[in-house]
């Protein structure tokens, strides 16, 4: 048996959905046996991450000053969930105007913005799902059974959904956010594309890929319209709280750069950058010998990139799809932060690369084994303590880097 007739349609549309009702079935029972806050069968912090983004409103409101002092952050969730004593708690990444997005939450309890999440999250991918549907999936990808709700099925069931859901992160918000910038580009709504990208400034690097390709068209409407926005939503910030937490927050960034060394205590499986994987894998002392041959690469990556944006400015939509999958692979590629979760980007990837590309059988086993890659590679990062999940998001680059060289010989 060849694995085409392994891989048959009946497999393709049924396995994703019998992967969600048993991922579905560990999430419930995970609550029903659980110890106040610890999580029944995972052990761990049920909606960890939600519970830091509740503390970091709280501390927006009351002591801004300490938003970035990990001491002060695991304190304040704490005392969110006392009596429960966890293995371990997260720590606040976001920039400040984000924390004053969550400050929004003190006036719900901590439970009930749990169940409000959760629903929001569930919308956010039904509402990615169908704009790509009718957007970006090819009629004969569709025709071929990948319908709205199967992709809703897919994005559920993988693993990056998964582990974000019940951590209790914004990652099907920042889905729905990166659709909707890449539909706007692709119908030249540009107000609307810059209005969506300054709406994902809470997580700044996701939109650097666009920006580029915004420069080199010469949309400067789209640039206009996201400094506009990101002016209004950091300026209330900067008005009420000054610019001390910006610099706060930038200083202790600088130290993220050194979570692929930690090898207890932080989840590194999760990491899921190109700079992680080979960052965890080196000695801590090298890490900044690294880190500057690094973003000289980055540096490299980001010119040639502009140039083949600028090449395929005039050409067709279906030469600009590979363009347009790289922007969205950015926030993966260039920065040395990224998680598990963050890699629900690669749903709109992997349909931009099946634009006129019916048939492809490579590509096929591409996207299998990058849904599979989501659930096996980070068992195999916990096991090895190194930041494995980072060759998911590198695998597809190269891919699009191969798509790309025949672009630039075109």
């Amino acid at each position: 048996m060849t694995i085409w007739k392994f891989l048959n349609s009946k497999r393709l549309r049924d396995y994703p959905r019998l992967i969600l009702i048993a991922s579905g079935g560990v999430i419930i029972f995970n609550i029903i046996l659980r110890n106040g806050w610890i999580g029944g069968l995972t052990g761990i912090l049920m909606w960890g991450d939600f519970i830091d983004y509740y503390a970091a409103g709280i501390l927006y409101r009351t002591n801004i000053a300490q938003l970035y002092n990990p001491a002060i952050q695991e304190s304040t969730q704490l005392k969110l969930i006392a009596p429960t004593v966890p293995p371990g708690v997260t720590f606040y990444s976001y920039p400040p105007n984000a924390a004053f997005l969550h400050s929004v939450l003190q006036y719900i309890s901590l439970p009930i913005s749990i169940l409000i999440l959760c629903f929001i999250s569930l919308f956010c991918v039904v509402v990615a799902a169908k704009l790509m549907h009718q957007y970006l999936v090819p009629e004969w990808l569709d025709q071929g059974g990948l319908s709205y709700f199967q992709l809703s099925i897919l994005i559920f069931s993988s693993f990056a959904y998964i582990e974000g859901f019940t951590a209790g992160q914004m990652h099907s918000i920042t889905l729905l956010l990166m659709v909707g910038i890449l539909i706007a580009t692709m119908k030249e709504k540009w107000f609307l594309a810059g209005l969506l990208a300054a709406g994902l400034t809470y997580k700044p690097q996701f939109v650097i890929g666009f920006l580029i390709i915004w420069l080199v068209w010469k949309k400067y409407y789209a640039i206009l319209s996201f400094i506009l926005f990101s002016l209004i939503w950091n300026g209330i910030v900067l008005i009420t709280k000054g610019i001390n937490p910006y610099l706060d927050y930038v200083n202790f960034t600088k130290n993220m750069i050194y979570l692929p060394n930690v090898k207890e205590g932080f989840p590194n499986a999760i990491l899921s950058t190109t700079y992680s994987l080979i960052a965890s894998m080196i000695p801590i002392k090298y890490t900044s010998i690294w880190t500057a041959i690094y973003f000289g690469i980055i540096l490299i990556f980001i010119i040639l990139f502009g140039l083949l944006a600028y090449k395929v400015r005039k050409q067709s939509i279906s030469n600009h799809n590979v363009i347009l999958a790289m922007a969205m692979l950015f926030p993966l590629l260039i920065t040395p932060y990224a998680l598990l979760h963050d890699i629900l980007l690669l749903f709109p990837v992997m349909i931009l690369l099946a634009v006129d590309h019916q048939g492809d059988k490579r590509l096929l086993l591409l996207a299998i084994g990058v849904y599979l890659a989501m659930l096996i590679i980070p068992m195999l990062s916990f096991a090895s303590k190194i930041a494995l999940t980072g060759i998911i998001p590198t695998i597809v680059f190269i891919y699009c880097s191969q798509r790309s060289v025949k672009l630039l010989r075109a």
